[in-house]
């Protein structure tokens, strides 16, 4: 689970986006890259696009830009969240049911307006490590 941990970060700029810092792998950032990712379903990658982390740090200003996030609350549950990238016009970040191996399933961005199947898959349910006193206004 320590590779499961990440820390949330504000955007100086932006109090409504986030940036996502790996606690296991010392505040290295998740990122979307334009990346396009090819399956069977899509051989040319043009509907999903990977999310990776970046190893590089301190991240270059492109890799800043596209590890901004929103984040949108499912039915005003604060601990259950849609992730959308800013740099990729509010693209969801989301589980496919795509798997990577036996044990694992990739992370993926939908390049297209998607419908409930999209959003069901899209749903992130946060879990506090550490929760915090009190938590900041979000204006």
């Amino acid at each position: 689970l320590s590779k499961a941990r990440f820390k949330v970060e504000r955007v100086d700029s932006e109090p409504e986006q986030i940036r996502l810092r790996s606690v296991h792998w010392d505040g290295e950032l998740m990122y979307v890259p334009a990346i396009d990712f090819p399956h069977s379903d899509d051989a040319t990658g043009q509907h999903r696009r990977q999310v990776l982390v970046s190893k590089v740090l301190p991240a270059n200003a492109d890799t800043l830009s596209k590890a901004r996030f929103k984040v949108e609350l499912v039915d005003g549950d604060f601990e259950q969240i849609r992730l959308r990238s800013v740099h990729f016009n509010d693209q969801f970040v989301y589980t496919p049911d795509i798997n990577f191996d036996d044990e694992r399933r990739q992370l993926l961005v939908y390049k297209k307006a998607g419908g409930e199947d999209l959003k069901n898959k899209s749903k992130f349910h946060i879990e506090w490590v550490e929760r915090p006193l009190q938590a900041a206004p979000i204006d």
